[in-house]
């Protein structure tokens, strides 16, 4: 009676890479981004599955493990010779020829890699926008950044660029109100300002996109337009000059948010004019029962009110 018994003795290769982390209040581009979302756990186990599948990715690339084989035969022996007297045994080394095997294990391994980084990239920037206030106001920050230079993604930044995106939001719905204001004049003031911004963007635009040069522009212009209003010296006809040149503008930038963005009242379907108008009415008299049945009458018609120290303002629900 013959007995085969055969041993595999397999070597595996541990790979531990160490990875360190730099922070500084003032990044790269690059950088800046990972910087703020440094404590956000969904990332993070972003993070984590991106090392795995990097890993799966080298391993699937290392050479396949030499086996060692040891074969016994005629282990208690036969005819004349007994237990071990007659006993052969049979060493070899070899290597699995996987003849490509090895690289479709890599492709397929690496083929998962652009998913998960494009996965990493959208929670990154809804981390970013969600920070900042939205996509529009992520937009801005990062059309803020000097070319060749640094990025700052510190707190302090981030809070200072989302106060600036919400002025520049503000001063849009500001002009966008005052539309229906009555006059065809445009005062000189009004002219300077529209022309000065024109030019600005046109400057940053020329000199290799150089927008951070045009903030300062555009947040005169949008200082300008608050006061206009506050003292109720826009025209109908000047606010539509400085309302159109910031669109056309905005139309390449693309930082204003068109969903928070008032409807003119006279765009306003008539019947929804006639019910802002009584609410309005309402609450004058401090008739709030009548004011908010009103209220929820408009948001049936497809509108949200809201409510100001001036005129309300009026939102496609």
């Amino acid at each position: 009676m013959m007995i085969r018994t055969t041993i595999f003795l397999l070597f595996s290769l541990c790979l531990m890479p160490a990875f360190g982390q730099a922070q500084d209040a003032v990044v790269s581009l690059d950088e800046a981004v990972t910087r703020t979302l440094a404590e956000n756990p969904a990332l993070q186990a972003q993070g984590y599955q991106m090392q795995i599948q990097e890993a799966r990715t080298l391993q699937a690339g290392i050479t396949p493990q030499p086996q060692l084989s040891v074969e016994a035969e005629n282990f208690l022996g036969s005819g004349s010779n007994d237990m071990f007297s007659g006993m052969q045994t049979t060493f070899s080394i070899s290597w699995i020829l996987d003849r490509g095997i090895r690289q479709s294990r890599v492709d397929a391994a690496s083929a998962r890699m652009p998913l998960i980084e494009s996965e990493i990239n959208i929670a990154r920037l809804d981390a970013v926008a969600e920070k900042l206030g939205g996509y529009r106001a992520a937009r801005c920050w990062l059309l803020s950044v000097a070319n060749r230079k640094p990025l700052c993604a510190s707190d302090e930044n981030l809070s200072m660029w989302a106060r600036n995106w919400r002025k520049v939001q503000e001063g849009a719905a500001v002009l966008t109100l005052a539309l229906d204001a009555k006059g065809d004049s445009v005062s000189r003031d009004v002219e300077q300002a529209v022309f000065d911004l024109k030019a600005g963007f046109k400057t940053a635009m020329d000199d290799g996109l150089k927008f951070h040069h045009f903030w300062p522009v555009l947040f005169k212009f949008i200082k300008h337009v608050n006061g206009w209003a506050a003292d109720n010296a826009l025209t109908g006809a000047a606010a539509k000059a400085c309302h159109d040149e910031l669109m056309n503008i905005d139309s390449i930038l693309g930082i204003l948010d068109p969903t928070q963005m008032p409807v003119p009242l006279s765009d306003l379907p008539a019947e929804v004019q006639g019910m802002v108008a009584d609410r309005q009415k309402a609450r004058e008299a401090k008739d709030f029962a009548q004011s908010d049945a009103l209220r929820d009458t408009i948001e049936k018609a497809g509108f949200r009110v809201e409510d100001t120290a001036g005129i309300p303002r009026v939102f496609k629900a």
